[in-house]
């Protein structure tokens, strides 16, 4: 495994915010967030500073846009009292 301690992969990215790994590739592709890929076509390594985190957390909580996880949107219910 190539992974260093603080990086994570699209998978992990996505189930940190909770999004969609399509959330996470669309986030590459803007430059949002970067990654190495030390083979082609392998697996994207992904590092983010504290900044970074606290900004994509902003931008994931205020987003109606963004295809949140099921187990998100029941915790957003949860704190609203709706469930």
């Amino acid at each position: 495994m190539l992974q260093k301690p603080d990086e994570l992969t699209v998978r992990q990215l996505s189930q940190k915010f909770p999004v969609s790994q399509y959330v996470v590739c669309d986030w590459l592709e803007k430059g949002l967030v970067t990654a190495r890929r030390p083979q082609p076509n392998g697996q994207r390594w992904i590092t983010l500073t504290a900044q970074q985190e606290q900004e994509l957390q902003t931008w994931v909580t205020r987003s109606k846009r963004i295809a949140k996880s099921k187990s998100q949107e029941v915790l957003n219910e949860i704190a609203s009292g709706a469930v």
